[in-house]
């Protein structure tokens, strides 16, 4: 099953776009993760994600196409390797977004013929 990563580098000029970064490090963070059944006997898988290449309003044909995934891993550095800053509330003005995902289907030969 084929893996793939993706780095985000977020530059936010104001605290409200901080906290559109925020949310959005909320999301993939609760769709990584599995839910707990109504009767707390069962887990709820995590999450699929279709990830899909588009140059402007077109499908982008260039790249591969990918089978559904699931996002395995996340990590979030706040500051970069040259320090940290913040603004007044706190709120960092770099962030840097690693998302890992794994496809939940095996791609043959066939597929990858197909674009995949």
């Amino acid at each position: 099953f084929r893996t793939f990563s993706f780095k985000y580098r977020f530059l936010p000029k104001s605290d409200a776009e901080s906290l559109v970064v925020k949310k959005i490090i909320n999301t993939f963070k609760e769709h990584m993760l599995p839910e707990v059944s109504p009767e707390k006997l069962f887990f709820i898988f995590p999450s699929e994600f279709q990830i899909t290449y588009y140059f402007g309003d077109e499908l982008n044909s260039y790249f591969h196409k990918f089978g559904a995934c699931a996002l395995e891993g996340m990590q979030v550095e706040y500051g970069s390797s040259e320090g940290f800053s913040s603004f007044r509330s706190g709120a960092p003005t770099e962030i840097i977004l690693n998302l890992q995902f794994r496809e939940l289907e095996l791609i043959t030969r066939e597929k990858a013929k197909e674009g995949y």
